[in-house]
């Protein structure tokens, strides 16, 4: 399958203020970067944490001597307004800096990668959605390098219902008229459906009305969804996934669109709101 990616913007950092468990943090944020990967780097300052003096107040070193309950909640605050998901949140990769030259890659074994960055590294490679990675800085310039968001087709097929969330559509199956908050691809029986876009898959349910179903959280505010899949999907509930990858085949589970033949129903949601699909494959 073709990938297509919007080229990335110039770095640019704004200060926001953000409450997390009755605390204010001011953090500095590439809001780009942030639409275009997927990515949120954000730097913080020293105040609004629960650590004492010296160590006042935001203080997410675990290395200095700090109570390590007051480093943890500082972390826990500074995921919490960063925006990553509750689930995510115990993802937290902190490498021992130590100074020298060791780059460490994160792959699919984290508990490996984990415990590898404890070990001491000063570089992080992560090839993994959803996974929050921490490094302290004092007088070193952080370096970030992030890879374009790739996005690729779910399935190659004729569209046969477009989305339209704001007008309603004649539905054959159910013989009525309502919104359509989906894009319908035709396809053969069995056919491959892949992954959009980077993520994690959120749940794998069987829908009253969409069949067969697959959510993928991208960590950015946008999920995918995948139904009228054929029945046992490729993955299952946490498994990371990237653009491209095999999550299920075409099927035709969806009670409200039998009349459609086999095909897959593709959604995208923004902050849990509907979407147009085609702008987000065009994204």
């Amino acid at each position: 399958m073709s990938s297509e990616h919007a080229p990335l913007p110039a770095p640019g950092l704004a200060e926001v203020s953000f409450s997390a468990q009755g605390h204010t943090l001011q953090l500095l944020v590439d809001q780009g970067l942030r639409e275009h990967c997927g990515l949120t780097a954000a730097f913080t300052g020293r105040t609004g944490g629960v650590s004492s003096a010296p160590y006042s107040s935001l203080n997410l070193g675990d290395h200095v001597g700090d109570d390590p309950a007051a480093v943890e909640a500082n972390r826990q605050l500074l995921m919490e307004a960063a925006g990553v998901p509750a689930s995510q949140r115990p993802l937290l990769v902190n490498p021992n800096q130590v100074h020298g030259e060791r780059v460490l890659e994160l792959g699919a074994d984290l508990a490996l990668g984990r415990a590898a960055a404890r070990e001491g590294a000063d570089g992080i490679i992560c090839t993994q959605p959803g996974v929050p990675v921490l490094l302290c800085f004092a007088d070193c310039v952080p370096v970030i390098a992030a890879a374009p968001q790739i996005i690729v087709p779910p399935l190659e097929g004729e569209t046969v219902a477009a989305f339209s969330a704001d007008a309603l559509q004649y539905n054959d199956t159910l013989a009525d008229w309502r919104t359509h908050e989906g894009l319908d691809i035709a396809a053969a029986e069995g056919t491959e459906i892949c992954a959009a876009c980077a993520g994690t898959v959120e749940s794998v349910t069987v829908n009253d009305l969409l069949g067969n179903t697959v959510v993928l959280d991208h960590g950015d505010g946008r999920k995918t969804v995948y139904a009228s899949l054929a029945p046992e999907p490729a993955v299952k509930v946490g498994d990371r996934v990237q653009a491209g990858e095999v999550i299920g085949a075409v099927g035709n589970s969806s009670l409200s669109e039998t009349a459609l033949g086999p095909h897959l129903h593709f959604a995208v949601l923004q902050d849990e709101e509907p979407i147009d699909p085609r702008d987000f494959l065009k994204s």
